[in-house]
């Protein structure tokens, strides 16, 4: 693909591919593409889970825990040292 044949491509594919190559400006032939910082992402609405809440002993959230009650992470079910 030649430089020339950027401008050919659809916006959402070159947004894309620029994105992708880390490309913030282009310009060719009296056009010009600068890109933007995208925002950032931000929940929509806060989540419903009771176990997001509630900590296991060692300070991760309830829903890390396997079938024992047991931390996945591996942690012993000690409050964690300081």
């Amino acid at each position: 693909m030649k430089i020339k044949d950027l401008l050919g491509l659809d916006s959402e594919l070159l947004v894309k591919w620029m994105r992708d190559s880390g490309v913030v400006h282009l310009g060719l032939d009296g056009c010009s593409i600068t890109l933007g910082v995208p925002p950032a992402a931000t929940p929509i609405e806060p989540s419903r889970f009771e176990d997001e809440e509630i900590k296991l002993a060692c300070g991760h959230p309830l829903w890390m825990a396997n079938d024992e009650g047991l931390c996945i992470e591996g942690c012993l079910n000690k409050p964690p040292q300081e």
